[in-house]
């Protein structure tokens, strides 16, 4: 079986391509959009600027704390910074206290002493809260050699604050009471270089730590001084009255001088001067402590010593005055041969007369055989 098949061919026209120009400028290919993204990259820099805040609120309130006030009070006393000291405290003064003793130039004088800036190892070992702007602050350390405790109140500054934020805290240093032992006819008392007040009274007050006691020199007495350790209140120092070389010689001169001035018209014992017997056709005795009775026609008396060698000065109460004690031996001298030594002593009562001492002189040199 034959099989016929048309075959027939179909043309297609195709339609030339376009020039560019005819297609016109080309369109972009859309982005994917980055919202995401960026909410994620600033969720994390959140986070880690709140991290940072938390860090940074954590250093400053630290760093303006009540405790870091009597750190920095401290601290700047160990650096001997006086204007430190002022700025992180108030000092708080007792009823009768000088202000001179609690400024500036108080903390530079006190600072002068090694031990005050002798302050180690400041450590926190209690924080207590008293009141909403107020604080019980306990800290130890290590203050001229010693193991120290000290507790403190802090209280915030209302008329400061730093960063808007953080109060200002300012430590209350209380005063510590100086008790000090005077000599009589004392000078001048300071404390750190500081002249108190002129009627020298015998307790200062003055801020915690360790100060220079003095006393200025007078005619009769030299001046003193003496370092106190006030940390802790009361605190008790003495100051000794040494009696000036110069007003030693004085006394000394004076006391001789009357030693030699005796009325012989009153007196029957007056030195180095020759008593005879009222008559004589008669004999006239007198008693010797330890020689008995003893005839005499003329009679003298002598020093064998100086009686001013051992001689004790007491300054008196009153200004001015001192009183005098002291040893004195002599020789009785009977009619040109006969010897007699006797001793005793002596009291005197001293007047300071502007270039030199006036003496009261009581002596009884021949109370015995000597």
């Amino acid at each position: 079986m034959d099989c016929q098949v048309d075959s027939t061919m179909v043309a297609v026209a195709t339609p030339p391509a376009p020039t560019p120009a005819e297609l016109g400028p080309p369109v972009p290919t859309p982005k994917r959009r980055q919202l995401p993204l960026l909410a994620g990259a600033l969720g994390v820099l959140a986070i880690a600027l709140l991290a940072a805040a938390v860090v940074a609120n954590g250093s400053l309130s630290k760093k303006y704390s009540a405790a870091q006030a009597v750190q920095d009070y401290y601290a700047a006393m160990a650096h001997r910074d006086a204007d430190g000291m002022l700025a992180n405290a108030t000092f708080i003064r007792g009823e009768g206290a000088y202000s001179y003793f609690f400024g500036k130039p108080a903390l530079q004088g006190m600072l002068e002493l090694p031990a005050n800036s002798d302050i180690h190892n400041v450590k926190l070992t209690s924080d207590r809260q008293i009141d909403s702007s107020s604080r019980s602050i306990t800290v130890s350390m290590t203050w001229n050699g010693k193991n120290r405790s000290q507790t403190l109140t802090v209280r915030k500054n209302p008329a400061q604050a730093h960063w808007l934020f953080y109060p200002a805290w300012k430590v209350e240093i209380p005063s510590t009471r100086i008790q000090i032992k005077l000599p009589n006819q004392a000078g001048i008392v300071s404390l750190d270089g500081i002249p108190g007040p002129s009627d020298n009274q015998t307790a200062i007050q003055a801020l915690p730590g360790f100060h220079r006691v003095a006393m200025a020199e007078t005619t009769i007495l030299d001046g003193a001084s003496a370092d106190v350790d006030a940390v802790e209140s009361p605190a008790i120092v003495t100051l000794t009255g040494t009696i000036r070389a110069s007003a030693r010689q004085a006394a000394a001169e004076s006391v001789k001088a009357a030693f030699n001035d005796c009325d012989v018209a009153r007196y029957g014992d007056c030195l180095n001067h020759t008593y005879k017997a009222p008559d004589s056709n008669f004999i006239y005795y007198f008693t010797v402590p330890g020689y008995g009775n003893v005839s005499y026609t003329r009679y003298v008396y002598a020093l064998r010593n100086d009686p001013t060698d051992g001689m004790t000065l007491t300054v008196d109460a009153n200004t001015g005055k001192l009183s005098a004690s002291g040893t004195c031996t002599q020789t009785l001298t009977v009619d040109g041969s006969r010897h007699y030594n006797l001793k005793g002593d002596y009291t005197a009562t001293l007047t300071w007369a502007g270039d030199g001492f006036d003496s009261d002189l009581l002596w009884d040199c021949g109370k015995a055989k000597g």
